[in-house]
């Protein structure tokens, strides 16, 4: 999950950021009449829409970290549950989840989870610690797991030790600049090129001439913007990440016990599956990773900030991430909330996690197939390591254990709004991601009725879930399979010459996936139009 979610790659004391900032909305427009590469969406609803109603709404379940649905921009697109009955602790619908109003919650108040590694390197420590037998499989991926395990902490530890100095001195440099500036605002672009006074303490003058200097040095245009408050911010955020999960992590291999931040709440046996109905009706999200998310598909049509995709949608908020430490999500979660989502009626499940493991597999491709025999369509994030999803698998996948593919799981990459076409962090594959969509600098809902930008195949998925979505609202008639042809026929830009994410090599878009470009709204309605008739 957290890769999902960090999009930006940060060093000692590098932030990047972007120096042109996109339209509100770009993933709405259309090229050939705003110059940016959206997905057509306005094209279409004053064209093929312009005379018609909706005649469905969708349900659209998030698979996520949770969401704040007071959201102005939400208002009538919440699912509710109309036969429970709030707060009374009583499971009066009996579907085994009590008083699940507007979605379930399946981490309980579990508020730190940790990395599949660590976990499979605790869960058979005392089997395989002494052992000598290297020509055992599960052995030898018992290695493998401690092996990833020690990098990763290595990783996290050598991260947050390294910025931690950083921001002391950046809080003594913002504390002397205030001092001397007589303001609580210290904007970047104002003492980038300043000379401390000579009298000043040795650690401000190499706060000054060492460390500043390193603030975003690779974009002027975002640095002037910033506050030194902002970057100590950020850094500070940083920090707190990979020590949490550092902690998280050497706490559970402390105490050689996977479930010890689990066992209270939700208190499920997090290796087996016998029972379901784990968690409770609660919301704890920490981060607006879901609302944004939940606004690229459902913000109102009159919303003045930003514009959701689908006309007339419900959104099911379904929690499987912990607020406090993310870690990577169990299995298990992944799988349960996928058939709560479909037991409760959703049509469209958007899935903006992602990991490199998955250790109950089975779970998750059963489950998958459940959704597919109830006619419902799965958007995945593609991930944000600009890797190949051919050759290092991001989970969950389209590809069952058994080497069957899933006809309902579709795996989504990031396009960027302007001549580059593909998001450089973006996961791409030729076999394994289906399609590009929107997911670079998205303006979207987050908490309190707030909006923010953010960046990443967490913000394609939605899209290509809110294009299905959108079809479904006008054409429902039609059946999954039909509804993704529309999709996959739509795509645009596949003979374009693009940059292979994480490399400087060109080559043609249509090499990065399955369809071979980005999906166009106005492409597929028309489609969906000829088709139904």
């Amino acid at each position: 999950m957290s890769k999902i979610i960090f999009t930006c790659f940060l060093s000692l004391i590098t932030v990047n950021g972007l120096a042109q900032v996109p339209p509100k909305n770009w993933q709405l427009l259309d090229y050939g009449n705003d110059s940016i590469h959206g997905m057509s969406v306005n094209k279409a609803r004053v064209t093929l829409l312009k005379n018609l109603r909706p005649k469905r709404k969708v349900i659209v379940a998030i698979i996520d970290i949770g969401m704040d649905v007071s959201h102005p921009a939400f208002k009538g697109a919440i699912w509710t549950n109309q036969k429970e009955i709030s707060g009374n602790g009583v499971d009066d619908d009996g579907n085994g989840y009590i008083d699940d109003v507007h979605g379930w919650n399946f981490v309980g108040d579990c508020e730190a989870e940790t990395y599949d590694c660590v976990r499979e390197y605790v869960k058979y420590k005392s089997i395989y610690e002494n052992s000598t037998d290297s020509l055992t499989p599960k052995y030898r991926n018992w290695k493998e797991m401690k092996k990833q395990t020690e990098e990763n902490l290595a990783f996290r530890k050598r991260i947050f030790q390294r910025t931690e100095p950083a921001i002391s001195a950046l809080k003594l440099l913002n504390t002397y600049w205030i001092n001397l500036l007589h303001t609580d605002s210290i904007y970047l672009k104002n003492i980038l090129n300043r000379t401390v006074l000579g009298n000043a303490d040795s650690n401000i003058i190499k706060a000054q001439t060492l460390v500043l200097p390193r603030v975003m040095s690779n974009d002027t245009a975002k640095r002037n913007k910033l506050t030194l408050q902002a970057v100590i911010k950020g850094y500070q955020s940083v920090v707190d990440r990979y020590k949490g999960e550092y902690e998280t992590a050497n706490t559970i291999i402390a105490h050689n016990d996977v479930t010890w931040f689990r066992k209270k709440s939700p208190g499920d046996d997090p290796f087996t599956n016998a029972n379901v109905y784990y968690g409770n009706a609660r919301m704890t999200a920490a981060m607006s990773h879901g609302n944004g998310v939940a606004g690229i598909i459902a913000a109102s049509q009159t919303d003045a900030c930003m514009k959701g995709i689908s006309d007339w949608v419900e959104i099911m908020p379904i929690q499987i991430v912990t607020p406090k430490v993310i870690g990577e999500e169990r299995d298990k979660d992944v799988a349960n909330a996928i058939r709560y989502a479909v037991n409760n009626g959703a049509k469209i499940i958007n899935i903006s996690l992602g990991k490199q493991t998955s250790p109950q597999k089975e779970l998750v491709d059963n489950a998958v197939r459940y959704a597919a025999s109830k006619g419902v369509l799965i958007f995945a994030a593609a991930g944000n390591d600009a890797t190949d999803n051919d050759s290092i698998i991001n989970y969950p996948s389209s590809v069952f254990a058994n080497g069957t593919r899933a006809n309902n799981l579709f795996t989504v990459g990031a396009t960027t709004y302007g001549d580059g076409l593909v998001w450089r962090h973006s996961n791409f594959g030729k076999k394994t991601v289906d399609f590009f969509a929107p997911g670079d600098d998205i303006y979207s809902t987050a908490f309190h009725g707030n909006y923010n930008r953010d960046s990443g195949t967490s913000y394609a998925s939605p899209t290509a879930a809110g294009l299905a979505a959108l079809i479904w609202n006008y054409y429902p008639q039609l059946d999954f399979k039909q509804v993704m042809l529309c999709i996959e026929r739509s795509v645009l830009w596949s003979e374009t010459s693009v940059t292979k994410p994480g490399t400087d090599e060109k080559v043609p878009f249509k090499q990065l996936s399955r369809t071979g470009g980005i999906i166009n709204a106005y492409n597929a309605l028309a489609i969906a139009n000829k088709m139904h008739k």
